[in-house]
């Protein structure tokens, strides 16, 4: 049995080129026949993009909300 937990884990890094990067990391250890560690995978992947749209598009709709209540005006939204 492998006593740790290498599940999904949200953080960032700073860099001097690019600032504030957000990753997510998954992990998985490889036992070896015995059951023991011999070693671990852990793909890291760059997400910051997509906070910046999933951001990009809250305030939107935060914007659009305020603009309808102060507005006091009704909005139909069509699907063809």
């Amino acid at each position: 049995s492998f006593p740790y937990d290498f599940g999904k884990v949200d953080g960032f890094i700073t860099t001097v080129y690019n600032g504030i990067r957000y990753l997510e990391c998954n992990g998985q250890p490889i036992l070896n026949p015995n059951g023991e560690l011999a070693t671990y995978v852990i793909i890291m992947e760059d997400i910051t993009e997509s906070l910046q749209k999933e951001e990009m598009l809250r305030q939107s709709r935060l914007k659009r909300e305020i603009a309808l209540n102060t507005a006091d005006i009704m909005l139909c939204e069509f699907d063809v």
